[in-house]
This record gives C-alpha cells, structure tokens and sequence, in this order.
C-alpha cells in the first residue's frame, strides 16, 4: 500500500504554483507535468482533457500552456483561476462568463480576440502582458476589473461597457492604445427607428493613474465615462478624446479628482499642498490634449481647472501679490477664455466710472448739469478711444481718475483681445 502511495506521488505533475500549491493532475508519460502544464503536450489531447474540467466545473487552471483557443457561445457559471497561464492565440467570441475570474500574471503571446462577451464577477489580471494585439468589441464588465500593472506591447483594443469601474494603473502601452464604448441599437418591428442604447466604458469608480502611453498621438478614448475617473500621473497630451463624459464643476467640464480632493475631511493645508499641484498638471496635460484636437471649447474648461488650481498652489505658498493677479485675470475674462465676461466686466467698469467722473467734477465745481454730463462723456469717449487726458482735467481728483481708468482700461484691452483670441479658435 506504501509503495502504491509513493509510485502515485512520483506521476503527479511537477507543476507547483505561486503558493507552493502542487498540481493535482497526472504527469504524462516520459514528462514531468500534466497535460495542462507541459508546454510540449498535444494540442487535441489538452483540449478533450480540458473539456472534462469544464464540464465538472472545476475552474483551477493555474499556469495552464493553453493551445490556440477558440470559444464561442458557452457559459461558465463558475470561478476560474487562471493565474499565471500562458495563451497563445485565443477566440472568444458570444461567452458569458458568470463568476470571477482571476488572470493575474497570466501572458498572452499573440493575438486576444475578444467580441460580444460578458463579465458578470470580478475580473484580475494585474500583472498580465500581452505581446500580441489584443482586439475587444462590445464586451461587457458587470463587475470590477483590475488591469494595473499590464503591459501591452502591441495595438491594444478595449471596447465595451464597464458597469463597475476600471484599474489601469500604473500600466504601459507600448503602442497604440483604444479605449471606446459602443453603441448597441435593437431590431423594431414597429417599422419605427429602431432604439439605440449607447454604452460608455469607464462607468463607475475608475482608475487610470500613472499609465505610460509610450505613443500618445496613438491612444484614443471615444464613448468613455470619466465622471468617477482618477487620471493624475497619466501622460495624456496628444491623445485624441472623442464623445467624452467629465463631471460637472460650476457649469464647466472638470476632473473627478477635484471633487474628491475639496471634500470637507480633505481641506487641511498638506493635503493641498501635496495634491494641488497634481490636480494643476493634470489639467495642463487634457488642455493641451484638446488644444491639439482643436476642441477649444473643452480646452477652455480645462484651462479654468488648471488656473483655479495654481490659485490654490498660490495662496498656500503666501505667494499673495502673484495670486491677486491671477485671480484678477479670471475674474476680468475667465483666464483668457471668456470674451463674454471681459466685456461685461468693461460696460461694468465703464458705468462706474462714468458716475463716478462726473459726481467728483460735480462736487469741485459750480457748472451746470448739462455742462457735467457732456464733460464726463467727452472725458469717456477719449478714453474708449484711448485718447491722451485732457487739458480741462484740471482737478487731481478727475486727473487721478482719468489716469486709473486709462490704465485699467489698456489691460482689459488686452485681456479682451486674449479672450477674443481665444473665442475664434473655437
């Protein structure tokens, strides 16, 4: 019985696992590993003893060399563990898979097809490489997916609807890198237009920090959600952004970072100091992203972000005189982004001064009414047309007016003339 035990132990599989946990399978004849771990077995023979695990639902497939995979229309309604395994060239296509899936480690050699397949548990494939191109349509995450740490050294391809948030972080693309939802429209028998549901990816709580987009100009996000998207320390200029959702901040587009970082438990003075100026970069790099797209519209919002956050670095270094100019300049024209409010801040100013030249030249002279309104527009008029003062400015209280409105009025020139610039772009 002893030497049975021993002989039994001696055809097991050598294949042990990150945990030191052995294989459980028989080795093969003149091999020592499985047929599931031997790199050299019979592509037939893996998949018939394959199939046997499947339909005993048994999902431990740790270090698995699978052959080229095909798959299509099934279901597994179990977890799988897949850690650690190694693909050459895999077809999926119409699979539901219902429990999780754990892909960490795991090394694609070739080409990953992926197309109308679903993913309803947990989806782990930190760590994972994938050497070849990965192609991905109309898929599916019901439940959180952890990509962090991923390598892709070839085009990669993910298109879908994410349900529950996606983690990229601190992965590499080497090359080109598509992230895009789907439209998904269903057949009427009504005779009407048939409806259409459009899928973003990216919806829930998602991460993409500190992702290496070796080839940015190559990396496009179109029909992504990031309303809950941490993007800090991601290299995001030149990347093309089509039909991207951002959250709402004060009627602009902004980053979901910065209504994180303004939470109430969030407001003492190191956080700020610590987060602020990534908040600012971040801005910076999506800006210059849509500049070059030509979406200044979006650019501009982006441009209010990134400002709004070097107020904040400002105000924490006691930086007060540089920090008044700058707000200043988006109080005047929104940074350069708003001619709008340059010229209603101008009428504004313009009113103001009016009422007060004449209620000043009123209080300093005996003229007559008529004779004060047409001083105070005559002295108005030479400054819209940034005449030199004059001769009748007499009196330092107008000439000292008169000289403040000139000068406030050749800065809100030029701001306008930077808002004006910027309005054209668009």
């Amino acid at each position: 019985m002893l030497a049975l035990i021993i002989v039994g132990a001696l055809m097991l599989c050598g294949y042990t696992d990150w945990q030191g946990v052995q294989c459980k399978h028989f080795a093969q004849k003149n091999s020592n590993r499985c047929v599931f771990h031997d790199t050299t077995a019979d592509p037939k023979k893996f998949l018939r003893h394959f199939q046997v695990l499947v339909s005993k639902k048994d999902g431990n497939w740790r270090g698995f060399n699978f052959p080229d995979l095909d798959i299509s229309h099934q279901k597994f309604d179990f977890d799988i563990d897949l850690s650690d395994s190694i693909f050459t060239n895999a077809n999926i296509t119409q699979v539901e898979f219902c429990g999780n899936i754990d892909l960490k480690r795991a090394k694609f050699q070739r080409r990953l097809s992926l197309s109308g397949t679903r993913f309803r548990g947990f989806v782990e494939l930190q760590e994972s490489t994938f050497e070849g191109k990965v192609e991905s349509n109309s898929i599916i995450f019901s439940g959180y997916v952890n990509m962090s740490k991923i390598v892709a050294r070839d085009d990669w391809q993910l298109g879908g609807k994410s349900e529950s948030g996606i983690n990229l972080n601190s992965s590499i693309f080497y090359k080109s890198a598509k992230f895009r939802g789907f439209r998904q429209v269903y057949m009427s028998t009504s005779g009407n237009n048939p409806p259409t549901e459009v899928n973003y990816l990216f919806m829930g709580e998602s991460h993409i920090e500190n992702v290496n987009f070796v080839e940015p100009e190559k990396v496009s996000f179109n029909m992504v959600d990031f309303r809950k998207c941490y993007l800090s320390g991601t290299n995001l200029i030149g990347c093309n952004m089509i039909n991207v959702l951002w959250p709402k901040i004060k009627n602009r587009s902004g980053l979901f970072q910065e209504i994180w970082a303004t939470e109430p438990f969030k407001t003492d003075i190191t956080f700020r100091e610590s987060y602020a100026p990534v908040l600012e970069h971040t801005y910076r790099e999506i800006r210059r992203s849509y500049e070059n797209n030509g979406d200044f519209i979006t650019s501009n919002d982006f441009r209010i972000g990134e400002m709004q956050s070097k107020e904040i670095i400002l105000n924490d270094r006691g930086e007060r005189v540089t920090l008044f100019f700058v707000h200043f300049y988006g109080v005047i024209c929104g940074y350069g982004t708003d001619i709008k409010q340059s010229v209603r801040v101008s009428s504004d100013l313009f009113v103001l001064y009016f009422i007060t030249y004449f209620l000043a030249d009123a209080a300093t002279s005996t003229k007559s009414a008529v004779t004060l309104l047409s001083g105070a527009a005559s002295n108005y008029l030479s400054i819209l047309s940034l005449q030199g003062l004059a001769a009748a400015n007499t009196e330092p209280a107008l000439y000292a007016i008169s000289c403040i409105m000139r000068l406030i009025m050749a800065i809100l020139i030029s701001l306008m003339i930077i808002s004006f610039r910027s309005t054209v772009r668009r």
